[in-house]
């Protein structure tokens, strides 16, 4: 680390006297209620308290941080031990250009106590020496259900689109899609170096070039395990270049592809498997290697690559990936359907006999709660509930409507089509 990193952690220090007090937009730092983060200041907090580096944070709503100047969230001696839950929500244009410190990415480091989750970096510029990744220079701690898109620049060892070092680290269900350059070694589309612990249902989209050991996914991995993950883009590098990763003296590779045609090569070390692109945007590929498309991956079989079903739109109903025209056309089948209709305590999409015998099982109870059998809901299941429930005996909801449900209310109407507009044109 050099003076001027040092120089940077003590001044944040000192900072963090004076910025403690104003507690973001709202929360106490704790599990039960975590630091709300909804603006571009209370970002800048953040990087600016230290001692606020153990607690807990939620990202309220999505935040643009296009002009703000920057410092990575966590330092060598004062490392980012605390939970960052992004909610699905995005920071968005975040620019750090430190081009002589190491450990730089939006978390410069995360501790072995450390988890950041749920959380999308949209078009990062990132800029540092040692250790620089997209959403976190050096990781020890864990990364869950985040995503990377932009431009990463490392001068020095480890530079990768999400994370530039894991050093026993745990990365589950992440992408990529970065242009990462490094004027050195061990440089990868999602991660440029790997010490033990596991990579686990990611993947990496972006071309990547540096010196040496320099791959698609990763640039080199030393220990650990990468189990179900694949690359897409191009690796360029004077020595160990590879199409999925660029050395492999130690660790495991389990369950891997990457595209030979996009990537430009068909060599690549450890037992990553290359395929062309046709093959790699077909199901069975990956349903032979035993990948998880019940509660992991997801894909359009002949029309793209695996997608993680986290990152899905959910107005993304049907085939091709993205909301457009297909999806308003499944809409549209549901228009003013009934899903549930009033009555149906089972939910099994009928008011029946079933439902009868919820309802008189708590004939004149209180708890309101209980089925949902307080149908007037006046706080007792009495007369009124059993008016109501007569005037929808035997009434069928439309089950098969339910993705079009987008607002939860039990019908297709007004507010699920506000819901489809605004994500109009989503990962297309």
């Amino acid at each position: 680390m050099n003076a001027k990193h040092i120089l940077l952690g003590a001044g944040l220090a000192m900072l963090s006297v004076t910025t403690h007090a104003e507690t973001y937009s709202g929360g106490l730092g704790s599990e039960t209620d975590p630091y709300q983060v909804r603006s571009a200041q209370d970002w800048v907090e953040l990087t600016q308290t230290p001692a606020d580096w153990n607690a807990w944070f939620v990202l309220v709503n999505d935040i643009d941080l296009a002009g703000v100047p920057l410092v990575p969230v966590g330092i060598s001696g004062m490392r980012f031990t605390g939970q960052f839950d992004g909610r699905y929500n995005s920071i968005k244009n975040p620019t750090i250009l430190l081009d002589e410190d190491d450990d730089v990415g939006l978390f410069g480091i995360v501790g072995a106590l450390g988890k950041v989750k749920n959380l999308n970096v949209v078009n990062a510029d990132i800029h540092g020496n040692e250790a620089v990744g997209g959403l976190v220079g050096r990781n020890h701690g864990v990364i869950r259900r985040s995503s990377v898109s932009g431009t990463v620049r490392g001068e020095d060892f480890d530079a990768g689109g999400l994370v530039g070092s894991n050093i026993y680290g745990a990365i589950d269900q992440c992408y990529a899609d970065v242009a990462v350059i490094s004027n050195s070694d061990y440089v990868g589309g999602l991660v440029g170096y790997n010490f033990g612990d596991a990579i686990t249902y990611s993947y990496a989209s972006g071309n990547v070039s540096g010196q040496t050991f320099v791959g698609g996914f990763i640039g080199n991995i030393v220990g650990g395990y990468i189990f179900d993950c694949y690359s897409t883009g191009m690796p360029s590098g004077t020595s160990n270049v590879g199409g999925f990763a660029g050395g492999m003296p130690g660790g495991m590779i389990v369950g891997c592809f990457w595209d030979t045609d996009t990537s430009g090569t068909t060599v690549s070390h450890g037992t990553a498997a290359g395929r062309t692109t046709e093959q790699m945007q077909t199901e069975a590929l990956y349903v032979d290697a035993g990948w998880n498309f019940d509660h992991v991956w997801s894909i359009c079989d002949g029309v793209g690559y695996p997608r993680l079903q986290w990152q899905i739109p959910e107005t993304d109903f049907v085939c091709p990936p993205g909301t457009g025209m297909e999806d308003l056309a499944a809409f549209s089948r549901c228009w003013l359907a009934v899903i549930q209709p009033v009555g149906d305590l089972t939910g099994d999409g009928t008011v029946g006999y079933a439902d009868f015998a919820i309802l008189s099982r708590y004939w004149l109870d209180s708890d309101c709660g209980r089925y949902g059998a307080d149908l007037s809901g006046d706080g007792k299941v009495g007369i009124e509930d059993l008016w109501i429930f007569s005037a929808h005996w035997l009434h069928t909801g439309v089950l098969e409507c339910r993705f079009a449900d987008l607002s939860g209310d039990g019908f297709v109407g007004a507010e699920d089509l506000l819901i489809l507009a605004d994500q109009w044109l989503q990962g297309r």
